[in-house]
């Protein structure tokens, strides 16, 4: 009954990662969205100006819509590196009743570890761009005012998570949550190679290494949605 039960949670999750991550070529506004709206990477921004501490401060040219179009397509491979591995969770589920097919298993883990490897790519061309892009002062302004604890409280937001988000966005830190979700990602595919190594050995992975994954892609999903939260608010 136990087993049968936590099957069909897993099939919840599953589904909604999947239509996530469906979804995000349609309506993206699920980890770190918005966020982009704190840069003045574009000069139609009527906030930005280029005065000094402005545009003239950037040595490289900008691709006005770049930092938004980066957070889309790193949150849309990381949707879909977590639906693969959901899935691969699931065949180790049910090897329980029937022994693991390790050459299935790995297959859907290769395809987990190629999405998660082009988030990585795509998140590290964001910190890149970010670092060399000034902050639009409006919204650091709105960021510093905003009432994270009453936000907290109302919506029952998960504390540690929303408390690490606060940190970086009250002290209008934006780069920070790139930084941040870039580092995990880098742990989350090491962690995968780890995986797909035992599996080549035809060996099933250690229990222990399977939590930690998916608590790590849970933990910075929340992290990445909570802080989509906070730009849609402030908008």
């Amino acid at each position: 009954m136990k087993r049968v039960k936590n099957l069909s949670i897993l099939k919840g999750i599953l589904g909604i990662v999947f239509t996530l991550a469906i979804s995000m070529n349609i309506f993206a506004v699920i980890q770190l969205n918005g966020s982009g709206h704190g840069y003045c990477d574009d000069p139609s921004k009527p906030e930005c100006s280029p005065t000094p501490g402005g545009f003239a401060a950037i040595t490289e040219p900008m691709v006005p819509g770049f930092i938004d179009r980066s957070i889309e397509q790193g949150a849309a491979a990381y949707l879909n590196a977590y639906s693969a591995y959901l899935s691969f969770l699931n065949r180790i589920e049910l090897s329980g009743q029937n022994s693991l097919d390790c050459t299935e298993a790995e297959k859907i883990l290769v395809d987990a570890l190629q999405n998660i490897n082009t988030a990585k790519d795509v998140y590290y061309q964001l910190v890149v761009a970010a670092e060399a892009t000034p902050y639009n002062p409006s919204v650091l302004a709105q960021l510093a005012a905003f009432d994270y604890e009453g936000y907290m409280k109302a919506q029952g937001l998960e504390i540690g998570i929303f408390k690490k988000v606060r940190g970086y966005l009250q002290s209008g830190d934006i780069t920070g949550t790139y930084i941040f979700t870039y580092s995990r990602v880098k742990e989350i595919e090491s962690m995968l190679t780890a995986i797909k190594a035992t599996l080549v050995l035809k060996t099933t992975p250690v229990l222990q290494d399977l939590w930690k994954v998916n608590e790590l892609f849970a933990g910075t999903l929340l992290f990445g949605q909570y802080t989509a939260r906070v730009f849609t608010e402030i908008k």
